[in-house]
Formats: C-alpha cells, sequence, structure tokens
C-alpha cells in the first residue's frame, strides 16, 4: 500500500477520538473487514519520519461533517528537507551502519564521513531550481549496490535524457535537484548513505589531483 484516504463521519466518532485522530500521525495500520474476509494492510511512513514517533505523511482535514485522513509517500525529496532530516540520531546511525557493513570504515567513522559531507552541503547556497533529477537506484548487475544518476532533460523536454556525472555537479547545483531513492522507503536512507558516500569519494579524488 502506497498510502491511504480515510473519510469518516464526524458524528459517528466520540470527541476523544476525533481529537486522538487529529493530534497524532501515527496510524500504522488498517484493518478491512468484508462479509468474506479482513485484510491487514501495513501504511508505509515517510522516510523523513525514521527515528520520530509521528508519520509526517500522515494529514488530516475536517469538512462538511466528515474528518479526512489519509497519507501520501512521494517520489521525490527536496535537500532541505533531507539535510534537516539527518539532524536525527536515528537516520545518521543508519546510514553509518549501512556504509561500515559494506566498506572497510568502522562505524564512528562513517558517522565522520557523512556528517563531514552534511555539514560542507548545509554551508551551501543552493542555485536557482534545476530541471534536473537525482535517483539513487540499485545497481541492474548487483542489488547488493546502488548507482547514483542525475538526469537532465534535453531541450524538448518530454524526449529522452542526458545522463550527467555526480562527480561533475557542484554542491550547490546537486542541492537545486529534486532526489529520488528508487526503492522501497525502508531503504531510503540505506540509498542516501550510499550516495553521501560517494560524494566522498569524489571529494577525496578531487583533493588528491590538486
Amino acid at each position: 500500500m502506497a498510502g491511504f484516504d480515510l473519510i469518516l463521519k464526524t458524528e459517528q466518532l466520540s470527541t476523544a477520538t476525533i481529537d486522538r485522530l487529529q493530534k497524532n500521525a501515527d496510524i500504522v495500520t488498517l484493518t478491512v473487514i468484508t462479509q468474506h474476509q479482513t485484510v491487514d494492510y501495513d501504511i508505509p511512513w515517510s522516510p523523513l519520519s525514521a527515528g520520530l514517533l509521528e508519520n509526517v505523511a500522515q494529514f488530516w482535514t475536517v469538512t462538511s461533517g466528515q474528518l479526512e485522513i489519509a497519507t501520501k509517500i512521494r517520489r521525490f525529496y527536496d535537500w532541505h528537507e533531507i539535510l534537516a532530516a539527518t539532524a536525527n540520531s536515528a537516520v545518521l546511525k543508519k546510514m553509518a551502519v549501512t556504509l561500515s557493513a559494506k566498506t572497510s570504515y568502522s562505524e564512528n567513522e562513517c558517522v565522520v564521513l557523512i556528517q563531514t559531507i552534511i555539514t560542507a552541503m548545509q554551508s551551501e547556497r543552493a542555485e536557482a531550481v534545476s530541471t534536473a533529477y537525482l535517483v539513487v537506484q540499485r545497481a541492474p548487475t548487483n542489488s547488493a549496490e546502488w548507482t547514483i544518476l542525475i538526469y537532465q532533460p534535453d531541450e524538448a523536454g518530454t524526449t529522452g535524457h542526458d545522463v550527467v556525472e555526480l562527480e561533475a555537479v557542484s554542491d550547490a547545483q546537486l542541492l537545486a535537484m529534486p532526489v529520488r531513492v528508487a526503492a522501497s522507503t525502508a531503504q531510503f536512507w540505506e540509498g542516501l548513505a550510499w550516495l553521501f558516500y560517494q560524494r566522498s569519494l569524489d571529494r577525496m579524488t578531487e583533493t588528491a589531483s590538486r
């Protein structure tokens, strides 16, 4: 389930229930009961909710005696919200554990590596909104690895894309690009960890070549 949209009649709900649903964005399961079966659906949480007690993708509205509760998992995210989420220790640990398991670095070294890249990006100001976008996806030949691609729509804007190498893009340019991790929300930060790692390798290569 990519999300849900639930409309409830407020006259059939107690004041306490309405208050609870409005104050707490923490629905994790929906149970649908029909004449023939009962089915439980797990509700995906936004990857930006990692380490939080609430799903930032869940929202509510009240109109004409109805309470609408819904979640919508987005495909693209902006860098300002990604970098803000990395301040959460649970997010940072998740990324560090991912890299430590696949590289020669210890978990603490991975924390330092990731924080260095994040600090550098936070010190930059994004360029004007870009038509390019960044996709982090599983490598087609090895599902344990990730590839990072930047797509730049061509002049027509509708046919084909020019692939730009990550190392050819400045932090200011990167910050202007929306980001998509082409995997489940549970793997969002795993993909971002590899992006930060690749960014660090590019910086090491650039420094060594000077």
